[in-house]
């Protein structure tokens, strides 16, 4: 299980942890041994977002899909959208 540390933007004070070559099971059972789990934790599997917005994009090409801010805070889910050419919906100043 490789893993990888990114360092928190000036808001967030947990580190973000990206495991390359993981299962979601594998995952899962690494958090859940852990015996600090007093703080909340965000999974999500990239490349399950990527073959959604693959199929959005098949199934409609002439529709631009945005992303609501508000859904996650997630610093890592932003910038991989970005890097996918989503847009973003900012609801408020705080967004």
């Amino acid at each position: 299980m490789s893993e990888v540390n990114i360092k928190p933007n000036s808001t967030k004070s947990a580190l973000e942890e990206i495991y390359l070559d993981t299962s979601m099971n594998e995952l899962a059972i690494k958090l859940t041994r852990d015996e600090n789990l007093d703080d909340p934790f965000f999974v999500a599997e990239l490349n399950e977002i990527a073959s959604r917005l693959a199929l959005w994009r098949h199934l409609l090409p002439d529709v631009q899909p945005f992303f609501a801010m508000k859904v996650c805070d997630a610093d890592i889910v932003r910038r991989f959208l970005a890097a996918m050419g989503i847009g973003f919906d900012c609801a408020s100043k705080v967004s």
